[in-house]
Parts: structure tokens; C-alpha cells; sequence
């Protein structure tokens, strides 16, 4: 007997342990300043006391200052981090946040005396990772719109009627940072290959008429009419983006679904093969 096939569910959700960390590291930081408001003053970065408190230039972005912030940094967080991790790795997700942060701390030499707080910076550096990673727009959540709504709300979270903190300064700082990296993310969009090939004969046909020829993927194997249909479309689309592009401008996600579903496929065949062998 072969090795049986695992079940799974309809539909597969990709796993993104770095963004699941970062939200729920920005959830236990509140739930702390909340029940121990003194930890607040533990955590928020002043530049006066870095020294006795070199910790605070990187555990600023947990502490919230109200429930509202946290629900729009949450929210930012959740769009921008989990399209990042999908796109380039968690890696690289916690190195651009890192990054954001460490950024902040050098924008708060603009008010040094003014504690800063809050998830801004970090969410900064997330937009620039999807700008300059140049992120497949399908990796992100609800694709073009997600990473629009993200930076939305990571500026909602900065507005002076949300959020007492940041500084002004600051705030307004950050504010322009954020609306650059979104444009800049638009501007850069990855550059799409046209694979074409001409028939020996294409000489007798009219200038400009080319022959296109269907490029084959490892995953052509998968039985698509016969995937349940919760995954039939989402397969089909990524298949044709494999084609079309190269199985590089697929996401690890999407790469990791279609191995998956042509390892079944394989095995599929394997068994009813030794099946057709047994009678």
C-alpha cells in the first residue's frame, strides 16, 4: 500500500510566525502599561535617560498610549508586516521593523526632552521594506488596497486627536514618511518579462505577428479541474503567474501551496498506477 494522502483543509492560509510575534509582542506591551503604568515610563524612550535605559530604543514601538491606537497600530500592523514576511521572509520583516525602530530613535533628536512611544516608526519601516523589496502585491492582505489601508491606519494612529504621543514634530515627521513610502511603493512595480518564441516558418507571417508558446512549470502535473473549489481558482492563478512571469515571482507562500498540490498529484498517480498494475 502507498503512503496515505494527509488531509487538509479546503483552504490553505500561510503561516507567518514573524508577524504573529510582532502583534503579539504590541498586545502584551499594552496589557503591561495598562495594569502597571509605571512600566510605561520603563519602556518609553527618552533620549536623556538612553543611557541608563539603552532597552527603550527598541521597546518604544509596544508601548500604546489607548485603546485606540493600539486598535489602529494592530490593524497597520497586521497588513503591512504579514504582506512583508509573505514577500521576503520573517528575516527581513524583523530586520525593516528593527529598522523603523532604530529610525525613530534618531528622529526623536528633534524633541529629545519628549518621551516617544507607539508603533509610527516601526510601521514606517515596514512600508519602506515593501517599497524597496518590491513585494508581489498578491503577498499582501487584500492585495493593493491592503497596503493602502495599512499605511491609512498607521497614519490614522498618528493623528493628535488619536494619540497624545508622538511630538508634533514627530508626528508630522513620521506622517510625511509614511505618504513617501506609499507613493514610492507605487512607482516601483517589478518588471514584467514577455517570454515569446517564433516557429522556424514565422518569416511568411505579417511584421509584429509572433507565436505564443505556453512556458511549462514543475507544478503542471496538478490536476486543477479536479482541486475542490475553494483552491481551484487561487491554483489557477497562480499557475498562469508562473507561467507568464517565472516561478520566482511567485511568493514562498504560493510556491510552498503549488509543491504541495503537485506532491499529491504525484502520489495520486503513483497509487492508481500500482492499482492498474495489480489487475
Amino acid at each position: 500500500m502507498g503512503t496515505p494522502l494527509r488531509r487538509s483543509w479546503p483552504v490553505a492560509l500561510p503561516a507567518v510566525p514573524g508577524a504573529g510575534l510582532l502583534v503579539l509582542a504590541t498586545v502584551i506591551g499594552f496589557i503591561v502599561v495598562t495594569a502597571v503604568p509605571a512600566a510605561g515610563g520603563r519602556l518609553a524612550l527618552t533620549l536623556s535617560e538612553l543611557t541608563s535605559r539603552p532597552w527603550t530604543a527598541l521597546s518604544y514601538p509596544f508601548v500604546q498610549t489607548g485603546p485606540l491606537p493600539l486598535v489602529l497600530n494592530l490593524a497597520a500592523l497586521v497588513l503591512l508586516a504579514a504582506g512583508l514576511e509573505r514577500g521576503a521572509g520573517g528575516l527581513r520583516l524583523l530586520v525593516w521593523f528593527g529598522a523603523g525602530t532604530l529610525a525613530g530613535t534618531a528622529l526623536a533628536l528633534l524633541q529629545p526632552a519628549a518621551p516617544l512611544v507607539g508603533s509610527g516608526p516601526a510601521l514606517l519601516g515596514l512600508t519602506m521594506g515593501l517599497a524597496s523589496e518590491r513585494v508581489d502585491e498578491a503577498a499582501t492582505p487584500l492585495g493593493t488596497r491592503g497596503r493602502w489601508l495599512g499605511t491609512a491606519l498607521a497614519v490614522a494612529a498618528l493623528l493628535p486627536g488619536v494619540a497624545p504621543s508622538p511630538d508634533g514634530t514627530i508626528r508630522g515627521a513620521l506622517i510625511a514618511g509614511l505618504l513617501a513610502t506609499l507613493v514610492m511603493g507605487r512607482s516601483k512595480k517589478s518588471p514584467v518579462i514577455e517570454r515569446r518564441i517564433e516557429f522556424p516558418n514565422s518569416h511568411y507571417n505579417p511584421p509584429g505577428v509572433h507565436h505564443e508558446v505556453r512556458l511549462t512549470t514543475p507544478w503542471d502535473v496538478i490536476d486543477v479541474p479536479a482541486l475542490h473549489e475553494a483552491n481551484r481558482a487561487g491554483v489557477e492563478l497562480l499557475l498562469q503567474r508562473a507561467r507568464e512571469l517565472g516561478p520566482t515571482h511567485l511568493s514562498p507562500a504560493g510556491r510552498e501551496l503549488l509543491d504541495r498540490m503537485a506532491t499529491a498529484a504525484r502520489l495520486t498517480a503513483e497509487r492508481a498506477g500500482a492499482g492498474r498494475g495489480d489487475r
